[in-house]
């Protein structure tokens, strides 16, 4: 076998981990002041599915949209027959990426647990757990991976059904490792065997 490096410390959260809305679009053009890189999209569903990013990353709803009593203000309900799709990438052959999003599940995604899908780069949730294929890359084994499903076993969401999560990944290809954070707090990571940039193509939630 070959020996895997040790798990890197992540580096440390910035005083407010969960960015502010004004801080989001503000880091559109300018990066986040606490140098977290720049934002490529930013899609609030409170009223239409409009990025507010300025880069024109709009999506189209397939699907009756019904917009609801949100986390604060409105938000887009996902049902079965409703899916949100972006045609345009958004990055290619990145060493780094973050995602992160709110989420109130009334039951676990059905099917494969597919939840947003970049094509190349893929986020599952399976037996509550989230997981990330980069490429087509799963993650290693391990103490954070669950070996029947692959998701990470620090994270169960099916404890959080019926009520708003701040879910948060940070991938380095560098470090071939996926950070995940819950409402701001980390809770570990999962190693990859390669060092394999991300790329993100068509996005479908």
């Amino acid at each position: 076998e070959t020996p895997q490096p040790p798990l890197a410390t992540p580096e440390p959260l910035p005083s407010s981990p969960i960015p502010m809305d004004a801080e989001s679009q503000a880091a559109a053009l300018n990066g986040f002041a606490s140098g977290f890189g720049r934002l490529v999209a930013h899609w609030p569903f409170d009223a239409d599915t409009g990025d507010r990013t300025g880069l024109r990353h709009d999506g189209i709803t397939i699907g009756e949209a019904n917009y609801v009593d949100g986390r604060a203000g409105r938000a887009l309900q996902f049902v079965p027959e409703l899916w949100f799709e972006v045609g345009a990438p958004l990055f290619s052959e990145g060493s780094e990426f973050s995602t992160c999003l709110w989420l109130n599940l009334s039951s676990l995604p059905a099917g494969d647990g597919k939840l947003i899908s970049g094509v190349n780069t893929v986020i599952f949730v399976r037996g509550g757990s989230p997981c990330v294929e980069i490429n087509g890359h799963k993650p290693l084994p391990g103490p954070n991976t669950d070996e029947s499903t692959g998701g990470f076993r620090g994270v169960d969401l099916t404890a959080s059904l019926n009520s708003w999560v701040h879910l948060g990944m940070t991938y380095s290809a560098r470090l071939r490792q996926l950070h995940f954070y819950v409402n701001g707090e980390h809770r570990g990571c999962q190693q990859y065997s390669e060092a394999t940039p991300a790329t993100w193509e068509r996005t479908i939630i």
